[in-house]
Parts: structure tokens; sequence; C-alpha cells
């Protein structure tokens, strides 16, 4: 079943270990790809559905002005907030690349310890803990950027 060289109850603890570990990383994958789909479909629709009400309301009502550069501003906003979560979607792309180096640069030994820190180890750690952090604060930025073109959205209309 398992290692040979590693005591029964050893082996039951480190199995324990890494099922938790596992679907503690498959949750976190799965709400980060959420979020950033959601971040993705709240700018973009936000862009769509603004272009829509303004195109139709030009072509019903004459009377009404609409402010085309707040037009062009309220855009770009929702144009950084898609730009930086796409971003943020490759940067979770290298976290989880950098999480995988992490892990796989242990070194693996039958006799205690079983698991040492490898070379690259505390490197491949502190990118990743780097680049998680950006892309945590690269997705707060596309928040940002949408709850600021929807305050932008009132000075459309004049």
């Amino acid at each position: 079943m398992g290692d040979p060289h590693i005591p029964s109850h050893v082996e039951n603890e480190h199995a324990d270990t890494r099922d938790f570990i596992k679907y503690a990383n498959e949750a976190a994958v799965n709400l980060s790809v959420a979020t950033l789909k959601g971040l993705l479909l709240i700018n973009g629709g936000a862009a769509v559905a603004m272009l829509g009400f303004v195109a139709s309301t030009v072509n019903k009502d004459t009377t009404i002005k609409v402010d085309i550069l707040a037009v062009l501003g309220t855009l770009q906003w929702f144009s950084w907030g898609v730009a930086s979560c796409v971003l943020a979607t490759g940067l979770a792309y290298v976290v989880m690349y950098l999480q995988a180096a992490y892990v796989q640069s242990f070194e693996l030994s039958p006799t205690p310890p079983y698991v040492a820190s490898g070379a690259a180890t505390k490197r491949y750690f502190q990118l990743a803990t780097a680049f998680h952090i950006l892309a945590v604060i690269v997705s707060v930025g596309s928040l940002v950027c949408f709850l600021i073109g929807t305050t932008a959205v009132a000075g459309i209309l004049g």
C-alpha cells in the first residue's frame, strides 16, 4: 500500500493531511474561479448594458442629452475592470503553478524526516505568496473599477 519504511500510523496521518489539503485546495480553486467569472461578468455586463441604454435613449428621445465624455469615462472604468480581472486570472494561474512547484520541491525520504525542504522550497513559497497577494489586490481592483464605473453612470445623462 504505502512505503514499507514508513510506520503505518505515520502513513495514515500523512494520508489524512493530504486529503484535507487536496479538498481545501479544490475548494479554494473553485471559489477563485467563481469570483473571477463574477468580476468579468459584472464589468463586461455593465459596459454592454450601459451602451444599450445609451443607444436606446438616444434613438427614442432626441431631447435627452447624453454626455459622450461621461459615457467614454464610464466605459473606461468598466474596461479597466475587465482587464484587471483577466490579469487576476493570469496571476491565479501563476499561483497554481508556483504552488505545484513548491510541493514538488520537497525532498522525500524513507527515513525521518520523511519530508524535508529542498533547495528551492522557500523561494517557491515566497513567490507563490507574493503572486497570491498580487492576484487578490488586482481582483479587488476589478471590483473597485466596477463600483467607480457604476457611480460614474450618474453623469451620463445631462
